[in-house]
């Protein structure tokens, strides 16, 4: 509501109803916009405000506020909406503004955000109270069907938000549309589910958190996000044709809601046979109603082998490097095939002349640390590498202990790193105590992280 005029002859101050509380301008404004809804918008114009609103998960200052989470949502979102649906759908608008103020309430305190305002059964109360407000707003403003900024979550949130609308036995469903496959949830005003913010089931792409080779056997540790997992039967991966299935090992937290875990990952492994003498592709599938969809395979962690920026990016694998894996123009399939070195120096000179073409210096910084990562190999690879790191911001952590000993067994065929930042308070506690830490940001953190055997 920042930065709103009002011509002066709707402005009428008695309108102000003080019982709502913290929701009193809101109240205002949106009974003024329902009664005159005829607005100018300055596209054009900037807008700076130096108060915090809702919406900032840090210097809002309501968000310190207990009746911020009970009473805006019990004495005025609920009673506001209910008389508004007795005429007829409630307005989109109110919609848009009820659901982005909800999910401030969630973001505000998600992961290490929580700002501890709630007890343990007060946010149990929360989470009843929450439900009734969902059940009042239409699907497609949930599930965010318009992609709308201020409303975009990621697949996890939609999964919670499906929950508490409708219940543990939640499920989303697809919708094929304009050649596309879908994810879809609920259902809209033509009695269609509606689409999940413009998600494809292609997108919901499975991590490839890690993959390693080690005696004929290719090792692959992938992470498949909470909306595929409640999508689809099964998720498959086919090698070279044939079809393998994925081994959970169990579900971990992945966020938080006032400090309780309210959705997970579903991280898998699988083993694959390998025998190196042919080009052969790797595979993800996401059955569904007994059909089979491609599903994307994603690179966000740091010691993903690959990454999702440039598409040369590969990975060598092999005692000398003899294969390679490398992604191709579907993103759901990745290739292998036997290398030469004029073939890794083919594609790493594709990849550096890629990452120079972004004309970005965050991508440009990382040119000369590839070329030095090379130049490098044959001095920092005749040991093993090992890197350990935890908390970077302090020592004293699991990390430091299991260095240690390391370092004690005196292993003349490994190289040990503890990694830490230069200004942490234990930095200087273990250059005295002998060690030459490894400092986080700096090239050598970048070529040991690069060059490491175990991490």
């Amino acid at each position: 509501l920042g930065g709103t005029f009002v011509r002066r002859d709707l402005f009428v101050p008695e309108a102000f109803h003080t019982e709502y509380g913290l929701e009193a301008e809101r109240h205002y404004f949106l009974s003024l916009m329902l009664e005159e809804p005829r607005f100018l918008l300055a596209g054009g114009a900037v807008y700076i405000c130096s108060v915090g609103r809702e919406g900032n998960v840090s210097i809002f200052p309501d968000i310190y506020r207990r009746e911020w989470y009970f009473d805006s949502i019990s004495e005025f979102w609920i009673p506001f909406l209910e008389k508004l649906g007795k005429d007829g759908p409630v307005p989109l608008f109110v919609q848009v503004n009820c659901m982005f103020s909800l999910l401030s309430r969630l973001l505000a305190n998600k992961d290490n955000q929580n700002k501890h305002i709630l007890s343990d059964s007060e946010r149990d109360d929360f989470f009843i109270l929450l439900p009734q407000a969902l059940r009042l707003l239409s699907d497609r403003v949930i599930f965010n069907q318009d992609a709308l900024f201020p409303l975009t979550s990621t697949t996890g949130s939609y999964v919670l938000y499906g929950i508490l609308k409708y219940g543990p036995d939640f499920r989303f469903t697809i919708r094929e549309e304009g050649g596309e496959t879908w994810l879809a949830a609920g259902s809209g005003e033509d009695g269609r589910p509606v689409i999940v913010e413009r998600m494809r089931i292609l997108d919901l792409a499975v991590d490839a958190a890690f993959m390693e080779y080690r005696e004929g056997v290719l090792h692959f540790d992938g992470v498949i996000n909470p909306a595929l997992h409640y999508v689809s039967d099964e998720v498959v991966m086919y090698y070279g044709g044939k079809k393998y299935d994925l081994e959970y090992n169990g579900s971990y937290a992945l966020a938080k809601l006032f400090g309780m875990s309210v959705y997970k990952m579903y991280p898998f492994s699988v083993d694959l046979p390998f025998d190196g003498r042919r080009k052969t592709t790797l595979e993800l599938r996401a059955v569904i109603g007994g059909k089979e969809y491609p599903v994307s395979f994603s690179y966000r962690s740091h010691y993903s082998r690959m990454s999702d920026v440039c598409r040369a990016s590969h990975w060598c694998f092999g005692r000398k490097k003899e294969y390679m894996m490398t992604r191709s123009a579907d993103p759901s399939v990745l290739k292998i095939r036997p290398t030469s070195a004029i073939g890794r120096f083919g594609m790493e000179t594709l990849l550096l002349l890629q990452m120079f073409l972004h004309f970005d210096m965050k991508y440009w910084q990382f040119i000369p640390v590839r070329l030095m990562y090379h130049l490098s190999r044959p001095i920092l690879k005749r040991r093993q590498v090992w890197l350990y790191f935890d908390k970077i911001y302090k020592g004293g952590d699991s990390a430091e202990y299991l260095f240690r000993y390391a370092m004690k067994q005196n292993d003349p065929h490994i190289r040990h790193y503890y990694l830490i930042d230069r200004k942490a308070p234990d930095y200087k506690r273990l250059v005295n105590d002998g060690f030459r830490p490894l400092v986080r940001r700096t090239i050598l953190h970048r070529l040991i992280f690069l060059h490491a055997d175990v991490m």
